[in-house]
C-alpha cells in the first residue's frame, strides 16, 4: 500500500525493516531505517512498538518526516505528548474537528452514551452500522444469505461520514477484498489532527474521490 501511494508522487521506498514485536531497544531498527539518509519514515508497527520506535526515532533524526499507521493511534498520541506533533496520519471518516454534520452527530451520539474520545475505532464501529441498517432497510428478506447476495451489487450507500461506499468492485490496490480506500490526509498537533488534503482522495492513484 505504501509502496503504491508514494509512487503516485514520484517517490519510492527506500528500505523496508523489520521490526520483531514487542522489541526491547528501538535504536538498533531505527539506526537501519535512517541509515544512509531518509527524508521520512512510515511507522507501522503495533501500539507500543509505535510509541516506543517513535520516541527513539525523533532523539535520532529529529528532522525526519514520520507518518504512522498503527492500532490504538489515540493511546500512541497521548503517550508521546508533544512528540506526536507534526506526524502525518491518514483518515478514513470526516473529522470531528471539522464542519461535517455527520461527524457531529457522530460525537453527539458519543456523548449521549457517556463517551467523549472518538478513538479506538469507534468510527469505523459507529460508520458500519450506519452502512448496514442503510441496507436492511430496504430488503425484504433480512437474512445473512440475502445479504450475501445482495452486497456484490451495491453502491453510492452514504452515510456522511466519509465518501459513497460500494460493493461492486474490489481489487484496490491489488488486494481482492478491498473495495472503497478513499482518505484524508492530516497532521497532528496538539493531540489533534488537521487535514491538510484537499478531500478526500485514492491513496493508490491520487485522484479524489
Amino acid at each position: 500500500v505504501v509502496i503504491t501511494a508514494l509512487a503516485t508522487k514520484g517517490l519510492a521506498v527506500g528500505k523496508d525493516v523489520s521490526v520483531p514485536a514487542s522489541a526491547p531497544d528501538m535504536a538498533t531498527y531505527v539506526a537501519l531505517a535512517t541509515d544512509g539518509g531518509t527524508d521520512g519514515v512510515v511507522v507501522g508497527l503495533f501500539g507500543q512498538d509505535a510509541t516506543n520506535f517513535i520516541i527513539q526515532l525523533r532523539q535520532t533524526a529529529p528532522d525526519v518526516q514520520i507518518a504512522a499507521t498503527t492500532t490504538d493511534f489515540a493511546a500512541v498520541v497521548e503517550a508521546l505528548g508533544d512528540g506526536a506533533d507534526g506526524i502525518v496520519v491518514t483518515q478514513f471518516f470526516e473529522s470531528v474537528e471539522g464542519d461535517s454534520p455527520a461527524a457531529k452527530q457522530f460525537m453527539d451520539d458519543l456523548v449521549a452514551i457517556g463517551v467523549d474520545e472518538p478513538g479506538g475505532f469507534r468510527a469505523n464501529s459507529y460508520a458500519s452500522v450506519m452502512v448496514f441498517a442503510q441496507i436492511v432497510s430496504e430488503m425484504a428478506d433480512i437474512s445473512a444469505a440475502a445479504l450475501w447476495d445482495l452486497l456484490p451489487t451495491l453502491e453510492n450507500i452514504d452515510v456522511g461520514m466519509m465518501p459513497p461506499v460500494q460493493f461492486k468492485t474490489g481489487g484496490a490496490g491489488g488486494i481482492p477484498r478491498l473495495f472503497n480506500v478513499c482518505v484524508q490526509y492530516a497532521e497532528m498537533q496538539d493531540g489533534k489532527s488537521t487535514v491538510f488534503s484537499d478531500g478526500f482522495l485514492n491513496p493508490f492513484t491520487g485522484e479524489a474521490c
